[in-house]
C-alpha cells in the first residue's frame, strides 16, 4: 500500500465514522494496515519529518480508534502525536485534550474551572499515559493553593489533588516532602466522609513510604503504619478504599521485616490479608488485590521460615488473585504472574517438583506478553532466564541454556535505566548464566566475560555497602569456577579477598546473606587445600556452623549447608563431618539429590577410616535413594540425566558388601543398575484386578500412565495454558 492510498483509506474511515457512526473504518485490518504504512512512511515527529496533514490524520485515527475499542496503545500513539500538533496550534487538538497540553498557567480560569481542569489532567494521565501533562496540573494546583485557596467551597479536593499529583511524579524528597505537608493539611481539615477520609490516609502513608525508601526514616514508616492500622478500622469492607489499605499495610510491614527481621510483622501481614478475605463476600479486582498481597507475604514468609505450608498458601494465593482478576491482562494481571512464577520457582528449588518449574517458565512467559515498565520486565526476564537455566541443567535442553542467555543479555542491557538493586539482580543472572554456560562448554571467554562484567560494576560504584553484596558475591563464585578450571592461584586468591568484601557488604539482617557466608566458606576451604593454611579452614567451619546455627531445622536449604559443613570437616575432624552429613540424610523435606550426596560422601569417608561395615550402610542408604531423586516426574532424559552424574555409585556400594555379605553386594549392585527398568516395570503392571474391584480408580491408573508416558516423549511438557 502506498503512502496516499494509505492516507486516503484512514480519511474516508474517519469521515464515514464521524457522519454515520459506523466503526468499521477504524476497526478494520486494512486501517491498522495504513496507519502502520503512514508511520513507517514518515516516522518522525517533527516540522521537516511528519507533514502536517499525515500527523493530523494519524493523530485523529488513533484517537477515535481507542474510543472504539478502548486499546491502551491508541490513546498513546494519539496523544504522542497530539502533543506535537498543539506545539503547532492549540486549535489542531480535539477539544476534550485541549487541557493536556495548555501552557498557560493560571490564566484567567476561575479558581472551580482550575481544579476542574487539574483533576481532568490527572485523570487523563492515568487514562492515557500523558506523564508530560503532569507538570501543568501540578502547576495549576500549586497556584490554586497558594492564591485562591480560600474561595473554594471545600479546601480538601485541591490539597488532595496536589498532595497525589506530587507523589505521582516523584521527582526527589522535595515533591515528597510537599506531598506530605499537603496531605496532612487535607487530613487536618476533616472536612469529608469516611472513606475519603480513610483514602487520605493511605496516600498519607504511601507518600511517607516512599520517603522512609529515600531517607531510611524509621519514624516515616511507623507513622504510615499507624494511619493505615486507624484507617482500615475506619471504614465498611464492602468499601472500595478497604482492599488498597490491606495492599499498603502489607507493604509497610514488609518493609519493617526488612529492617527488623524475624516473623512478627510477617505474621501480621499475613491476617490483615486472610482478614479481609473473609471479611468480603465480593469475587472482584479487590480480592485479587488482597490475594496477590498475600502471595507477596507468604513467600518473605517463607524464605525466612523455610515452612513449605506457608509457600503453598503463597501459590494459593496467587492462583486465586489471577482467577480474580478479569481477563485482558494489564499490569495487575502481570504483577500477578510474576509473583505466582516466582512462587514456582522457589517451590521447585526446595523440592525439585519438575511441574513446579514448568509452571514457572510458563507464568514468567506469560507475563512477559503482557509488562510495561523497564522495571518490571527486567525482573521477568531475570526469572525467566533462571528458570529457563535451572531446566536446562535438569533436563540439558539447548535451547532452554540459549534463551537464557538472551534474556539475561537483554534484562542486563535493559537494566542500566533502573534502580541499582535491579541492576545487582539482571548482573548476577548474567553471570549465574554465563558460569553455566561456561559448565557446559568449556569456554573460558565466556567464564572471563562474566568476570569483567561484574568487575566493572563493582568498580562503577566506587563504594562496599549491603547494595554491593550481590555483585562482590556474584564475582568470587565466577573467580572459583576459573580457578577450578585453570588453577591459577591468583583467581583464588582474589576470590577470598572478594569474599571479604562481600561479607563486609552483607546486611545481618537478611536472611539471604547465608548464601554470601557459605561461598566465603567454600573459597576459603580451597585455599586450606591449595595452601594447608589453618586459619582459612577454621574460619570455613565457623561460618557453615554459624548458618547451620541461625536456620531452622525444617528449612529444606540447611540439609545443603550440612553437606559443605560436612564435607570442610573431613580433613580436620571425621566425627563431626560424619555428624553432618547424618544430619543432612536425616532432614526428611531435604531434596532427595542432596540426602544422596550426604550418604555417598559418608560412605566414602568411612571406606577411607576402615569402617567398612559402616560404609556399606551408608552406600546401601545412597543406592536406595537413587530411585526417589531420579523419579518418574523427571521423566526418561531427566531420569538418566541424574543417574549418569551417579553411575559409580552402584559398583562402590557393591565392592564395600563383597567381604561380609556378596549377595547383598549383587542386589545393591542391580538396585542401582535397575532404577529406569524398575520404574518401566511398574508402569507396565498388570491393573486388571483394579479395573474390575474399582473401575474409576483402574481409569485414573490409565490417565497416570499416559501421563507419565508423555513426560517421556517430551521432558519439557506444560500445561498450554498456565496462566488460567
Amino acid at each position: 500500500m502506498k503512502p496516499q492510498t494509505a492516507f486516503d483509506s484512514l480519511r474516508q474511515g474517519i469521515e464515514r465514522y464521524v457522519e454515520k457512526g459506523d466503526a468499521g473504518g477504524l476497526r478494520s485490518d486494512e486501517a491498522r494496515a495504513a496507519a502502520a504504512v503512514l508511520a513507517n512512511a514518515f516516522p518522525r515527529i517533527e516540522a521537516d519529518g511528519l507533514p502536517l496533514p499525515v500527523c493530523k490524520i494519524l493523530a485523529t485515527y488513533h484517537w477515535l480508534a481507542f474510543y472504539v475499542d478502548h486499546r491502551l496503545t491508541d490513546a498513546q500513539q494519539a496523544v504522542r502525536l497530539f502533543h506535537h500538533l498543539a506545539e503547532i496550534d492549540i486549535g489542531h487538538v480535539p477539544p476534550e485534550l485541549h487541557v493536556l497540553f495548555r501552557r498557560d498557567g493560571s490564566g484567567n480560569r476561575e479558581p472551580g474551572q482550575m481544579l476542574a481542569d487539574a483533576i481532568r489532567i490527572l485523570q487523563m494521565i492515568e487514562l492515557v499515559q500523558a506523564p508530560h501533562a503532569l507538570d501543568e496540573a501540578i502547576r495549576l494546583l500549586r497556584a490554586l493553593v497558594a492564591e485562591h485557596l480560600d474561595q473554594l467551597p471545600m479546601k480538601t479536593p485541591a490539597l488532595a489533588n496536589l498532595g497525589m499529583a506530587l507523589l505521582k511524579r516523584h521527582a526527589g524528597i522535595d515533591d515528597l516532602d510537599e506531598a506530605i505537608r499537603h496531605l496532612n493539611a487535607a487530613l487536618e481539615l476533616g472536612e469529608v466522609e469516611p472513606e475519603a477520609h480513610a483514602a487520605l490516609r493511605n496516600n498519607l502513608a504511601v507518600a511517607l513510604s516512599n520517603r522512609y525508601r529515600a531517607t531510611g526514616e524509621v519514624a516515616d514508616l511507623q507513622v504510615a503504619l499507624q494511619h493505615c492500622r486507624a484507617a482500615v478500622l475506619e471504614v465498611d469492607v464492602v468499601s472500595g478504599v478497604f482492599p488498597r489499605l490491606l495492599g499498603t499495610i502489607a507493604d509497610l510491614l514488609l518493609q519493617r521485616h526488612a529492617m527488623l527481621g524475624g516473623t512478627d510483622d510477617l505474621r501480621e501481614a499475613a491476617l490483615w490479608q486472610r482478614w479481609g478475605l473473609g471479611a468480603r463476600d465480593s469475587d472482584d479486582l479487590s480480592q485479587a488485590g488482597m490475594h496477590e498481597a498475600l502471595n507477596r507475604v507468604c513467600r518473605v514468609l517463607y524464605r525466612h521460615s523455610g515452612s513449605i505450608a506457608d509457600l503453598d498458601e503463597g501459590i494459593r494465593a496467587g492462583q486465586e488473585a489471577l482467577r480474580c482478576q478479569p481477563d485482558g491482562g494489564g499490569s495487575d494481571s502481570c504483577q500477578i504472574l510474576t509473583g505466582l512464577a516466582e512462587a514456582f520457582r522457589e517451590r521447585h528449588q526446595a523440592t525439585g517438583e519438575p511441574a513446579d518449574l514448568a509452571s514457572a517458565v510458563g507464568h514468567y512467559r506469560h507475563a512477559l506478553k503482557l509488562v510495561v515498565g523497564a522495571h518490571l520486565t527486567v525482573t521477568i526476564m531475570v526469572g525467566l532466564a533462571t528458570g529457563l537455566a535451572d531446566r536446562f541443567a535438569r533436563f540439558g535442553e539447548p535451547a532452554d541454556l540459549a534463551d537464557a542467555m538472551r534474556l539475561s543479555a537483554s534484562a542486563m542491557a535493559l537494566s542500566a535505566q533502573t534502580d541499582h538493586d535491579l541492576r545487582s539482580l539482571a548482573l548476577g543472572a548474567r553471570a549465574r548464566i554465563m558460569r553455566v554456560h561456561f559448565e557446559v562448554t568449556g569456554d573460558l571467554a565466556v567464564l572471563d566475560e562474566s568476570i569483567a562484567i561484574l568487575t566493572a560494576a563493582i568498580e562503577a560504584m566506587k563504594v562496599i555497602s549491603h547494595r554491593s553484596e550481590q555483585e562482590h558475591a556474584s564475582l568470587g563464585i565466577a573467580l572459583l569456577a576459573r580457578y577450578g578450571a585453570t588453577g591459577d592461584i591468583r583467581d583464588l586468591d582474589r576470590a577470598v579477598e572478594v569474599a571479604g568484601q562481600a561479607m563486609d557488604a552483607s546486611d545481618p539482617q537478611r536472611t539471604d546473606t547465608v548464601i554470601t557466608k557459605s561461598y566465603v566458606a567454600e573459597a576459603l576451604r580451597l585455599r586450606f587445600l591449595a595452601t594447608g593454611s589453618d586459619e582459612d579452614i577454621t574460619r570455613a567451619v565457623e561460618l557453615l556452623e554459624e548458618i547451620v546455627d541461625v536456620l531452622p531445622p525444617s528449612f529444606p536449604g540447611r540439609a545443603g549447608y550440612l553437606v559443605n559443613l560436612g564435607v570442610t570437616l573431613e580433613q580436620r575432624d571425621l566425627g563431626a563431618s560424619l555428624a553432618a552429613f547424618a544430619g543432612a540424610s536425616g532432614t526428611r523435606t531435604a531434596p532427595a539429590s542432596t540426602r544422596l550426596i550426604a550418604e555417598s560422601r559418608a560412605g566414602e569417608l568411612l571406606m577411607g577410616a576402615d569402617r567398612p561395615a559402616e560404609a556399606a550402610e551408608s552406600y546401601r542408604r545412597a543406592v536406595e535413594l537413587l530411585s526417589v531423586a531420579a523419579w518418574r516426574g523427571l521423566g526418561r532424559r531427566g531420569g538418566e540425566a541424574m543417574l549418569a552424574r551417579w553411575s559409580h555409585l552402584a559398583s562402590e556400594a557393591a565392592a564395600t558388601h563383597l567381604g561380609a555379605a556378596p549377595l547383598t553386594a549383587i542386589q545393591v549392585l542391580e538396585q542401582g543398575r535397575g532404577v529406569l527398568w524398575t520404574q518401566w516395570l511398574d508402569m507396565r503392571g498388570d491393573h486388571d484386578l483394579v479395573r474390575r474391584r474399582a473401575p474409576e480408580l483402574g481409569q485414573r491408573l490409565l490417565e497416570i500412565r499416559s501421563a507419565l508416558d508423555r513426560l517421556d516423549r517430551d521432558p519439557l511438557y506444560q500445561p498450554a495454558s498456565p496462566a488460567r
